[in-house]
């Protein structure tokens, strides 16, 4: 493995030093016409949008949070989801030599209107793993309108962003300080669409207030190098296999709600937020559920949710990433639920298990770098 840029005991992927770093890409708008498409799904609910950057004249400034969550959850779309693996295929793949990769579920929006700061929406200076992203993952910064000036992302080299964030956890700089510093040596990046914007996961980046007079939006998504550090962003619920698009349905209306703490995921999720994201899970999908069990604190063989699997009842769970770290265990808990013929579903992944979503289970679980 090509490494580079230590960060504690991790390190960067080399591809991701030589071609995300602040690099340009060119790609083909009439082959990829995100700025079209985006438009076409603000306006099923917006209809007055005409213009991307004039929405800020066409819309209520309550209505940009909605207007980006609905475009983020169409990017979830085989529509949309078929356009970014071609896209990923064809100029990503190029840049990260044999890795296997994964790509961002949700790509997300990034709306940004005139005085942004007024209305509380400007985005402070930060990187990648200031937000629990993983080293292993490269950015695509995708522009969907013209981005120039104060309207722009503005983002600090390499060198500079691991000397300036160094100095601002370890002197417990101000926010204040923190920005000045970085609008010192920072950049903003001038594209128009039919270009991206690529860099990793160490590299500052933010806005300043958009003194222009237009809107300036982009998408903003990541994949990641199979082997490679993910930090909280899981494989097979933030990140997804190409083709994954569907987000399955639920085929039951009663279960049992089951969480652990035995995995390195759980010790991070406390079992009340664990169980509190399923219940909001099963109001929304208008599932009853009979019971909350939480797994016993160091049986890491999970003899609790191998005795619901026994009694036959159907489970939610929070995610793939909860069962055993030992494979064979894991295995045998997957193999019984089948056998057993009971609905075992993960939330986080939208996956109900069967013998057709099995694959996928052990794909994303053997993407694990811990």
């Amino acid at each position: 493995m090509a490494t580079s840029k230590t960060k504690g005991n991790e390190v960067i992927n080399s591809h991701l030093t030589r071609n995300f770093n602040n690099s340009t890409l060119n790609y083909n708008l009439e082959k990829y016409p995100f700025p079209a498409m985006v438009k076409e799904v603000m306006k099923e609910q917006f209809p007055r949008i005409d213009q991307l950057d004039q929405i800020h004249e066409a819309v209520e400034p309550e209505d940009l949070a909605v207007i980006t969550n609905v475009v983020q959850q169409a990017f979830g779309s085989a529509e949309f989801g078929k356009l970014f693996d071609a896209f990923a295929e064809e100029y990503i793949k190029p840049l990260i030599g044999d890795h296997d990769y994964l790509i961002k579920r949700f790509p997300t929006l990034n709306l940004v209107v005139p005085n942004q700061a007024k209305l509380g929406r400007l985005l402070n200076f930060h990187k990648g793993t200031f937000y629990s992203n993983g080293l292993g993952q490269g950015t695509i910064w995708m522009p969907l309108t013209n981005t120039f000036d104060s309207n722009s992302m503005w983002v600090v080299d390499h060198k500079e962003s691991d000397k300036i964030s160094n100095a601002y956890i370890n002197e417990q700089w101000s926010q204040a300080k923190f920005e000045a510093e970085c609008m010192k040596v920072a950049c903003a990046v001038t594209l128009k669409p039919g270009q991206a914007h690529l860099f990793h996961q160490s590299h500052l980046h933010g806005n300043i207030n958009n003194e222009t007079a237009v809107t300036r939006l982009a998408i903003d998504w990541h994949v990641l190098l199979k082997g490679e550090p993910f930090h909280q962003r899981l494989p097979g619920g933030f990140f997804r296999i190409e083709g994954d698009y569907v987000q399955q349905k639920p085929d039951f209306v009663h279960c049992v709600l089951y969480t652990s703490c035995n995995s390195w995921l759980d010790v991070t999720i406390p079992n009340y937020l664990q169980t509190s994201f399923i219940e909001q899970w099963c109001k929304e999908k208008d599932i009853q559920y009979s019971m909350r069990l939480v797994e016993n604190e160091g049986a890491t063989h999970l003899p609790i949710l191998e005795s619901l699997i026994l009694q036959k009842h159907d489970i939610v769970m929070y995610s793939i990433h909860s069962l055993p770290e030992d494979e064979s265990r894991r295995n045998y808990l997957l193999d019984l639920a089948l056998s057993c013929g009971i609905k075992l579903y993960f939330m986080n992944e939208y996956i109900l298990l069967s013998e057709d979503t099995l694959p996928k289970i052990k794909e994303y679980l053997s993407w694990r770098t811990r």
